[in-house]
């Protein structure tokens, strides 16, 4: 049940975090060593990003005080993003390194790329149509460290796919994948619900 004291908290909540985040962006963006062109960008770009999350998130309070009520899109908490690439540092991935994704467009594709960009580290897209043979050569030449992939793509089983490449990910701690196949890659992230 949705009660309006706690519609109103969520709503001012929601818009204090978005707020807070891109706040942190601005400062972050004035204290780097940006040119004077690309800080004035890059503030521009956060001020114009704030001022639009703000009004995704007064609309969808407004309408719900209406009576229309909307569907969430990925965009209106950029928490998801930040707390992703929380994740991705927390897997020791560095500026530089390179996370494959094996998945169709989806949402998490989207918030894949953004928190990737975010912490510097490069996306390399594998083709949801890829077999075993060309996984195995795409993800050692370009030494992926982690990859993150889809459940599945029409007849494609992608996590029975990577446990065929890789019997290692059966027994392996979590970050910690030493497979035969794949000397780069040490951590395994399947999309979707445990």
């Amino acid at each position: 049940t949705v009660r309006p004291f706690g519609a109103l908290l969520d709503s001012v909540f929601d818009r204090l975090g978005e707020a807070a985040i891109f706040l942190g962006l601005v400062i972050h963006g004035l204290r780097s060593g940006f040119s004077e062109d690309y800080r004035l960008f890059f503030i521009t770009v956060m001020v114009l990003a704030l001022i639009f999350s703000q009004g995704v998130s007064y609309l969808r309070a407004r309408g719900e005080g209406l009576g229309v009520f909307t569907q969430a899109g990925i965009m209106t908490r950029p928490e998801r993003g930040v707390l992703l690439a929380a994740g991705l540092l927390a897997l020791e991935l560095e500026k530089g390194d390179r996370v494959g994704i094996w998945a169709p467009n989806r949402p998490e594709w989207l918030l894949t790329q953004f928190a990737t960009a975010r912490i510097g580290v490069i996306l390399v897209n594998i083709n949801p149509a890829y077999r075993l043979t060309e996984l195995e050569y795409s993800l050692n030449k370009v030494e992926c460290k982690a990859i993150v992939l889809a459940p599945s793509f029409k007849s494609s089983d992608y996590v029975e796919m990577m446990q065929t490449l890789a019997p290692e990910l059966e027994r392996c701690e979590p970050g910690s994948l030493q497979a035969a196949k794949f000397p780069h890659l040490r951590t395994v992230v399947r999309m979707g619900d445990a």
